[in-house]
């Protein structure tokens, strides 16, 4: 999953996330490439200046509700054909949980799809992994759209 963001030469790249703590990155730094910690709603970065977007599990407490400004933002800020690689606990209903933070969601991998889709990007990749007694895990690759209508 982090090919999506180490295939980006000479761009910066992005991980975004909705809760304050930041996510190590430190493995995926490497080529002379530059990596900053944003947040999903506001990135303060230019518009079409980032490669690529790395938010893994980053996105899982925000209110379904309110998901499209995070994806619309990533869209915002990444350039055309920058890509987007997201994790987070897949199920078969969009439904809340308690999770150790604050409440988290599970989201179907085809409804995170359609949102993704409408938010400006082309999904290239969307796969699930099951284990015995652990939450089911969701990942998905997509890349942005060029001169896309976001919303």
């Amino acid at each position: 999953m982090t090919r999506t963001v180490r295939d980006q030469r000479n761009t910066s790249s992005c991980s975004a996330g909705s809760t304050p703590r930041p996510k190590r990155i430190g493995p995926l730094c490497s080529h002379g490439r530059r990596f900053r910690i944003g947040q999903a709603e506001h990135l303060d970065v230019d518009d079409e200046s980032l490669g690529g977007i790395l938010a893994w599990y980053s996105l899982i407490h925000i209110d379904p509700a309110l998901i499209n400004s995070a994806l619309t933002e990533f869209a915002r800020g990444l350039r055309p054909g920058g890509g987007l690689a997201l994790g987070f606990f897949e199920g078969p209903e969009l439904a809340s949980f308690d999770h150790a933070v604050t409440t988290a969601y599970y989201w179907p991998l085809e409804l995170l799809s359609a949102r993704i889709e409408a938010c400006g990007f082309t999904v290239t990749g969307a796969d699930r992994r099951t284990a015995p007694h652990a939450r089911t895990h969701g990942f998905i690759t997509a890349i942005r759209k060029p001169h896309s209508t976001n919303g």
